[in-house]
């Protein structure tokens, strides 16, 4: 249980009284407590010249003038204060911890939506507790969050099992989920799935491919059955069609997407490009390519979803389409915090852009490229 929080929670104990001792030891010891006494925020508020009130406020997340963040933040340094969570969260019956649930950390999605949450959320005087999403035969989900003292949810995931969704809502506790807009009567935010689809079809349909093959991510996920069906509606529209066997399943597994890569290049008429659900798969089909002795792009075109970091490193240039990732965490905490300060609010759904971010992992099929000129080289 203990390894699932990223942040753990301290108390500080008073000193010791010692009974028995001499006027002179009570007095010397009086000043050696006084002197060795941790900072309270009486002593931050008095440091910045503000009241203890504003100091509660910019504690617990709430709103300041600028000038005072700055003076405070500035006490709290120089002092070495540390707020008492225990006790406060006894007055307020808030921890100011936030359950963050998530997939796969090794999936270069979810670190950086979990780092761009944890700085916000600190930003704001909360503290993140990292819930893994995935279910196993020791611990769930639900299960772990029945046993923690939260403020509120974010689930960052779309692999949650329906049984364990249910029993996360059923805490009722404030709750933001993302790239689920199946989900009524809760705060959302996402990103186009559907559109981004699209975009990823016609880029391939444009550069002259026609065979195209796509590897998916879990069946079932709304965004999947949101790319999925973007996807095939732009072939569709451009008379072309995705045959059952040029589609591979393979979760967000780098295993499996491997694998599913290798026999997509390994049938007897080949895919000349390969759309992925994320870029994890896709940076599995172009290791499996590399392998394979297949080069990308001139035999074969790659493309993933999501735009991790990792996809713009020179060796991988991945073609990918981009949601915007660190928008879409920022929005899920200011979702939460504006729902924790008024629960009464209609919930919102936000709907964030994804374009098309072109790098060198596709390119024009091999047929579609125009003859060079006589006499001339093509220039690589």
């Amino acid at each position: 249980m203990a390894a699932n929080l990223v942040s753990i929670v301290t108390t500080h104990c008073p000193p010791a009284k010692i009974s028995g001792a001499s006027p002179i030891a009570s007095a010397s010891g009086s000043r050696a407590a006084n002197a060795s006494r941790l900072p309270t925020s009486i002593d931050v508020a008095k440091a910045a010249g503000v009241s203890q009130s504003s100091v509660s406020r910019y504690l617990n997340g709430k709103n300041v003038s600028e000038e005072a963040f700055e003076a405070i933040s500035r006490a709290i340094k120089r002092l070495g204060y540390r707020p008492n969570n225990s006790a406060r969260s006894l007055v307020t019956n808030r921890t100011n911890l936030i359950a963050v649930v998530l997939g796969d950390m090794l999936n270069g999605y979810y670190g950086e939506i979990f780092t761009t949450i944890h700085k916000a959320l600190t930003e704001r005087g909360q503290r993140p507790l990292i819930i893994d999403g995935r279910v196993s035969d020791k611990e769930s989900p639900g299960q772990l969050l029945s046993e923690v003292h939260v403020d509120g949810v974010i689930v960052a995931t779309s692999l949650i099992p329906p049984d364990q969704e249910k029993r996360i809502l059923a805490r009722h506790l404030p709750t933001v989920v993302i790239n689920r807009t199946e989900m009524r009567g809760i705060d959302m935010v996402g990103t186009q799935n559907r559109h981004g689809g699209t975009l990823a079809a016609e880029h391939l349909i444009e550069l002259g491919h026609r065979h195209i093959s796509m590897i998916t991510g879990p069946a079932g996920a709304e965004a999947i059955r949101e790319r999925s069906a973007g996807f095939v509606s732009a072939l569709s529209a451009s008379g072309l069609s995705l045959a059952a066997e040029e589609v591979e399943v393979a979760g967000f597994d780098y295993d499996r997407a491997y694998q599913a890569a290798k026999r997509l290049m390994q049938r007897r008429s080949p895919p000349t490009a390969i759309f992925c659900h994320n870029d994890q798969i896709a940076i599995a089909a172009l290791n499996a390519a590399m392998a394979n002795g297949i080069r990308v792009p001139e035999d074969l075109s790659i493309m993933g979803f999501d735009d991790v970091r990792m996809a713009g490193w020179d060796r991988i240039a991945l073609t990918t389409i981009r949601q915007p990732l660190r928008e879409i965490a920022i929005t899920a905490v200011e979702l939460l915090l504006a729902r924790l300060e008024d629960a009464g609010r209609p919930p919102r759904t936000v709907i964030l852009p994804c374009e098309l971010i072109r790098r060198a992992s596709t390119s024009l099929r091999q047929s579609a490229v125009p003859p060079v000129p006589s006499g001339k080289k093509r220039i690589p």
